[in-house]
């Protein structure tokens, strides 16, 4: 989707032996990308969840995926329940 256009790029139809999330990078293969941001389903993305018991091993994947840029956080939610407190970050 062009956002300022609001125009739909590239479509192609999904083999029925796979799914959408093996089909991305054919699809965006013939895209220049240079200078573009990419909306994708959240099927698209990979997760990682660390446990905050394991601080460094946070502190490299931030450093991993930053590059040396800021690691605060761009949202951060707090959830209460079921006894735990669970803080997700963004």
């Amino acid at each position: 989707m062009l956002h300022e256009e609001k125009v739909m790029i590239p479509q192609h139809r999904i083999p029925d032996e796979t799914t959408e999330t093996t089909q991305v990078r054919e699809l965006l293969e013939p895209v220049d990308l240079e200078n573009a941001i990419v909306t994708a389903d959240a099927a698209h993305a990979h997760f990682v969840f660390v446990k905050g018991n394991q601080p460094s091993l946070q502190l490299a994947i931030c450093d991993a995926v930053q590059h040396g840029g800021p690691c605060e956080p761009d949202h951060t939610e707090v959830d209460y329940g079921h006894g735990r407190i669970i803080r997700r970050s963004i």
